[in-house]
């Protein structure tokens, strides 16, 4: 995501492989995988997404994988870009540029199908 600033460290807990990293730059996607399988079907799939509003980036670029059973996080301080790749991903905003795949259908071509398939709360409703 479009966000230029240091380090936001990452707390540590029992359930985190010591393989993640303590902390990560700002504004990442950041997966930690729940099995060993690596085979798991990608349930979510995003590709250069990007969202302007006027000159401003708030998404630029952001491209990820999550496959089933993976634990997943957007991190990143306030304004750079989490909640409108949300938004994205749940087919409530479209993309400027880019494409994402949520549950086997396209964020930009389809995104009633993806909100039949999945459920989303807020934390303002």
């Amino acid at each position: 995501m479009n966000v230029a600033g240091d380090d936001v460290p990452v707390s540590a807990s029992a359930s985190v492989p010591a393989s993640v990293p303590t902390s990560v730059p700002a504004s990442v996607p950041v997966s930690v995988p729940a099995s060993a399988s690596a085979l798991a079907p990608v349930v979510i799939s995003a590709r250069a997404l990007v969202k302007r509003f006027g000159d401003v980036a708030a998404v630029d670029g952001v491209s990820f994988d999550v496959r089933q059973g993976e634990i997943f996080g957007i991190l990143g301080p306030n304004g750079s870009g989490k909640t409108t790749a949300i938004r994205i991903l749940c087919g409530l905003l479209s993309p400027t540029r880019g494409d994402a795949e949520v549950a086997g259908a396209s964020v930009a071509r389809e995104p009633d199908v993806v909100k039949s398939r999945i459920g989303y709360m807020s934390q303002a409703f």
